[in-house]
């Protein structure tokens, strides 16, 4: 309904959507009439009423019909939660907006009416309105139980597999807290297999295909001495080799279970942007591209609050008034672009707008009033454009209910780092500015550059590695306030030493060469890791080590190695947040 209702208000003359949108309507009432949920059908049948008007010709379509619209929209998710509470044992009562709604869809057109109604968002609309749940889901299980069937909702759901029980226990939790939960935080991706089995199902391939590269890397195999002849010793390789070939397409078969579309997160912003474009009195023009794009489920399902918080950012900060435009010779209406593209692996996400664009100088002058740098620093353009991620960070002038207090950027990027990806920023004042979100296609798999010291192994994610340096005799030097450093292309850059990094005893000597692999995050920070040496390039598997390990700092994980040895990942944003 709200896609059909996003649509009319682009084009009040699309006579189209109506009739959808009267339709799906029609269906609601009659449902609610068989199931005699009077409030439902109340509502349904004074929609109904104001459609019908509308698609007959009795008055204009207007804006002011598809706001009252799409307030009613709203009533009717939280009509279908108190339903759906009642059903689990659960008393809520009647929205207290009910009547006030009732009287401005029969109004709208007699007079003007306040129908703005509390933002808050309840439990029935993060299960409808995630499209996991569509309402006829719920309406079949309440048919069932109309029929005889005496289980409770959530088990008939479960039962279908359109949720798991965890799903379940935690709406139920939600429902009796009487808070509402994001889709995001208690919605799993409806799949026909629940997701706990398509986890079980990864790990388990996983370690198949761990399994299969020792029997490849066997001594027995490539020993000249083996027991068989030549030609049967061939064949057994030949046999490794293929078998080798159908676990990695089975691999990769496995981890693409996991995926889906960007689709559903970038259809939630066209709601956002309309609403805040009415509050903010401007016009923008929101463009999605690369909806079809895939992520691992888990990455979807985490990115949608800092896309929220970015998009938020963009109408209030980067795109000025109609009159400010058409001050600078700009179109009145502003244009906002997210695109979703795959680009070397990963997957960008870009948040573009036309408007202001960031401004350097005053961006540099607040964060040294704020002593976040020294006024003395040479900072280049990306440096200062960073600075905007700083805690606290904000060169609004007031605060608005949409932005302004200088909470949110750097907890934008905090969450993304912790999708392993990063987010960069190009802007141009007067012209608009672009954020670029790099993301892995999966949390379960990366690229990883495999390092020794002493007999140990270690793997660094690739992405974050910007250059390897051999180190030679002098190129070290002490710093104060800084410690050791090296210098790379003009650059003083922060030395760290694994070995310091995890307390261990070494036998690394100062006139031992070595490898300073140099790492970077999003901000363009960098820091350079003194480790042995470069073994190889490797995609691994991660795994969870358990509790323990993982409050070792400086360690995001394991993973098994082809010899069936454990080998840690080193978490570069920790190491870069320690210096």
């Amino acid at each position: 309904m709200e896609a059909n209702l996003l649509q009319l208000d682009d084009d009040l003359n699309n006579i189209e959507r109506l009739h959808t949108f009267f339709r799906a309507c029609h269906t609601i009432k009659g449902l609610a009439g068989f199931l005699r949920f009077d409030d439902i059908q109340e509502l349904a049948h004074v929609v109904e009423t104001l459609v019908d008007e509308l698609r007959e010709g009795k008055f204009e379509v207007k804006h002011c019909h598809v706001d009252v619209l799409f307030t009613a929209v709203d009533l009717f998710k939280d009509l279908f939660e108190v339903v759906r509470a009642s059903l689990e044992g659960v008393t809520l009562v009647r929205p207290t907006n009910f009547a006030k709604v009732l009287k401005c869809l029969v109004n709208v057109n007699r007079s003007d009416c306040d129908f703005k109604v509390d933002p808050t968002k309840k439990l029935g609309e993060v299960l409808v309105d995630a499209g996991i749940i569509h309402p006829k889901r719920v309406e079949t299980a309440i048919v069932k139980q109309v029929r005889g069937d005496k289980r409770k909702v959530g088990e008939i759901l479960v039962e279908e597999s359109v949720i798991t029980p965890q799903t379940v226990e935690k709406v139920l939790h939600a429902q009796k807290e009487g808070r509402s939960k994001r889709s995001s935080e208690i919605i799993e991706e409806s799949v026909r297999v629940p997701v706990r089995r398509l986890d079980h199902l990864i790990d388990s391939i996983g370690e198949a295909v761990i399994a299969q590269s020792m029997i490849a890397a066997d001594p027995l195999i490539n020993d000249e001495n083996f027991e068989a002849s030549g030609a049967d010793r061939e064949l057994l390789r030949l046999k490794v080799a293929r078998a080798e070939v159908i676990m990695r397409q089975i691999q990769e078969l496995s981890m693409s279970l996991r995926m889906v579309s960007i689709r559903s997160v970038f259809q939630k912003m066209g709601r956002l942007v309309r609403d805040l474009s009415r509050e903010t009195g401007k016009k923008v023009d929101l463009i999605l591209e690369g909806e079809n794009t895939e992520l691992d489920k888990t990455v979807i399902e985490n990115i949608g609050d800092p896309l929220v918080h970015m998009v938020r950012n963009a109408l209030d900060h980067g795109l000025e008034t109609v009159e400010e435009r058409l001050a600078n010779n700009k179109p009145e209406q502003g244009t906002l672009k997210l695109h979703a593209f795959h680009c070397a692996g990963n997957v960008h996400i870009e948040i573009k707008d036309d408007g202001r664009g960031l401004d350097k100088a005053q961006i540099l002058n607040k964060a040294i009033e704020r002593g976040i740098v020294d006024g003395k620093q040479s900072l280049s353009d990306t440096e200062i454009y960073n600075l905007i991620f700083a805690p606290g960070f904000s060169t609004a002038a007031e605060v608005t209910n949409i932005s302004g207090r200088g909470v949110g950027m750097d907890v934008v990027r905090k969450n993304i780092e912790e999708l392993r990806g990063s987010v960069e920023i190009s802007s141009e004042l007067g012209r608009g500015t672009t954020f670029t979100i790099a993301l892995p296609l999966t949390l379960a798999i990366i690229d990883g550059m495999v390092v020794s010291l002493d007999s140990e192994r270690y793997i660094v994610p690739t992405l974050s590695i910007v250059t390897t340096v051999a180190l030679e005799s002098g190129m070290i030097s002490t710093v104060a306030g800084k410690g050791e450093v090296i210098t790379l292309r003009g650059e003083l850059v922060r030395l760290v030493r694994l070995e310091h990094l995890f307390n261990e005893a070494t036998t690394w000597q100062n006139s031992k060469n070595g490898v300073v692999v140099v790492l970077s995050d999003s901000t363009g920070k960098k820091v350079g890791l003194l480790v042995d040496e470069i073994l190889e390039q490797q995609q691994v598997v991660i795994k969870n080590m358990g509790g323990s390990i993982v409050e070792v700092p400086g360690i995001s994980g394991g993973a098994i190695m082809n010899d069936g040895t454990v080998s840690l990942i080193i978490d570069v944003a920790m190491l870069l947040r320690q210096i």
